[in-house]
């Protein structure tokens, strides 16, 4: 008989019940609030929206093209136009979605890396001579030397 409580594992042996304390811990999801700073005011009057994003302990932005003036924020500078507010749901809807297929996998990215996935075009083509080249730029092993890619 097994009973688990995460992260701590109970097993019977015998009868007796033995404590697991396992190294599992719960994967937590990327969270997304879109909102402005107060001290990125263009010269306009206009502040750029920007869709804040939690991972793994570090947060990272993402701009959106889209700006507010003085009276589609509060006083204490949160959007409150509705409109404005749907469509930045939405956005936060697919990203959410674009997370949630990745699956496990999310939880090995960095958030700057999660940030760079998210704001990829879902259709760009990968030019795979340029990504080989710039990977092998970046590889250094011991005792090499010096390894350059002519064109």
């Amino acid at each position: 008989c097994t009973i688990d409580l995460n992260p701590i594992r109970y097993v019977s042996d015998a009868g007796n019940f033995i404590r697991y304390v396992s190294d599992f811990k719960p994967l937590k999801m990327a969270t997304f609030q879109a909102g402005i700073n107060e001290d990125d005011k263009n010269n306009n009057g206009t502040w750029r929206v920007r869709i804040r994003l939690y991972h793994n302990k570090i947060t990272k932005y993402i701009p959106t093209h889209h700006y507010v003036t003085k009276g589609q924020i509060t006083k204490k500078f949160d959007i409150k136009d509705q409109f404005l507010i749907d469509i930045l749901d939405d956005t936060i809807k697919g990203y959410r979605k674009k997370v949630s297929a990745l699956g496990i996998q999310a939880a090995s990215f960095t958030c700057e890396e999660l940030r760079e996935y998210l704001q990829r075009d879902e259709h760009q083509k990968i030019d795979y001579f340029a990504f080989a080249k710039d990977l092998i730029n970046k590889i250094s092993t011991k005792g090499t030397g010096v390894m350059q890619i002519l064109p």
